[in-house]
C-alpha cells in the first residue's frame, strides 16, 4: 500500500512539475503619468480629450518564448519577430478606466521582449555596459483594432539589479541618468486614440506575485493526491490532520 501511495505522489509531482516547467507567462508592467496624449475616440471617457498630466498603468502579458527569433548570451536575452502563439493582451487604465485588449495572433504582428544586464554583472563602456528592459509590440487586435505598444527602461549609469530570466519577479523605479518611456497607440475606424507617458514604477511579474494562486491542473493532481491519503484507513483515524501527516511522510 505504501510503495502505491508513493508512487501516485511522485506522478503527480512530477506532473506539477512538467506543467509549471512549460508556463512562460510574462507580465510587463509600467506606471506613471501622461507626457502628451489625446484620447479621440473615448476610449477613457469622453472623445476628444487631453490626456496630459493623467497617470496611466500599463501592462502588456505574453509569453516571450512564442517569438520566432530567441537570442540569449552572457549579458541578454531577446524573444523579437511575430509572436506565433499562446495569448497577448494588453490591458490599460487612464483615467480611472480600464482597457483590455487582445492580440490577435493570426494576423501580422511584429515585437520584442529584451532583458539586458551587462551594467549589473559590473560591465563598463560600448554596447555591454547597459542594463534594459523593454517590450514593444505592433499589431492587431481581435476586433480589428491597430494596436501599437512600447514599454521601456534603459541604462548606462544606474543597475536596473535585473536578471535574464523570463519568469524573474523583479520591479525598478526609474532614476536620473535613465531613459524610460511610455507609448500606447489604439487605432479604429473612428479614429485614434494614443499617449506618451514617464514611467515612475517598472515591474516584470511583480504586479501579480502576490496574489498568485496555483494552476489550476496543480489542485487537480493536489485533491487526487489527498484522496489517495485518504484511502490509507490508518490515516484516517487519526485525530490530527497536521501531526498526522506529517507522521505519515516520516514513515513512508
Amino acid at each position: 500500500m505504501k510503495t502505491i501511495i508513493k508512487q501516485q505522489l511522485l506522478t503527480a509531482l512530477l506532473l506539477m512539475g512538467l506543467y509549471t516547467g512549460q508556463a512562460q507567462a510574462l507580465v510587463f508592467t509600467t506606471n506613471g503619468i501622461i507626457t502628451s496624449g489625446f484620447d479621440a475616440t473615448g476610449v477613457f471617457g469622453a472623445a476628444n480629450v487631453d490626456l496630459t498630466g493623467l497617470a496611466y498603468t500599463q501592462t502588456f502579458e505574453l509569453d516571450p518564448t512564442q517569438y520566432v527569433e530567441q537570442i540569449t548570451t552572457s549579458i541578454q536575452h531577446w524573444g523579437r519577430g511575430s509572436l506565433v502563439a499562446g495569448t497577448a493582451t494588453e490591458t490599460i487604465t487612464v483615467n480611472g478606466l480600464t482597457q483590455s485588449y487582445l492580440l490577435d495572433l493570426t494576423q501580422s504582428n511584429s515585437g520584442q521582449f529584451a532583458l539586458v544586464n551587462g551594467l549589473t554583472q559590473g560591465l563598463v563602456g560600448g554596447s555591454v555596459g547597459v542594463d534594459q528592459a523593454s517590450q514593444n509590440q505592433i499589431g492587431y487586435t481581435t476586433d480589428g483594432q491597430s494596436l501599437i505598444i512600447n514599454m521601456s527602461v534603459y541604462s548606462y549609469a544606474n543597475p536596473l539589479n535585473i536578471g535574464l530570466s523570463y519568469t524573474q519577479i523583479w520591479s525598478y523605479s526609474p532614476q536620473a541618468g535613465d531613459v524610460n518611456d511610455t507609448w500606447f497607440r489604439i487605432s479604429g475606424p473612428d479614429g485614434t486614440t494614443q499617449f506618451w507617458g514617464t514611467p515612475s514604477f517598472i515591474s516584470i511579474n511583480a504586479a501579480t506575485a502576490a496574489t498568485a494562486v496555483p494552476e489550476p491542473i496543480g489542485l487537480v493532481l493536489l485533491a487526487l493526491g489527498l484522496i489517495g491519503l485518504g484511502m490509507h484507513r490508518k490515516f484516517l483515524l487519526k485525530a490530527s490532520f497536521m501531526s498526522d501527516a506529517l507522521h505519515f511522510v516520516q514513515h513512508l
